[in-house]
């Protein structure tokens, strides 16, 4: 994933099938700087497995600086995202 770049669905699924595996856990997710890509994939892990609030999720998520208004896509793909299908 690129920094900006919201998961593919395909990297969805994968990261999905992942973190269901019990030999897998415990699940510690960290990109490069451990923010903004990070931050898109603990809101699909809180979405899907929590079934938490996009808003509850964007308001409680550390952005250490890093501003939403300048990552729109982050933003929309956090704000939208959907839990997927088991």
């Amino acid at each position: 994933m690129k920094t900006d770049c919201p998961p593919s669905a395909q990297q969805i699924e994968s990261f999905l099938r992942m973190t269901q595996d019990s030999q897998n856990q415990p699940i510690l997710i960290h990109c490069a700087q451990g923010v903004v890509r990070t931050n898109m994939m603990v809101a699909v892990f809180l979405k899907q497995y929590y079934d938490m609030d996009n808003h509850k999720i964007m308001k409680m998520l550390p952005f250490f600086g890093h501003r939403l208004e300048k990552r729109p896509r982050v933003h929309d793909f956090i704000k939208n995202y959907s839990k997927t299908a088991s």
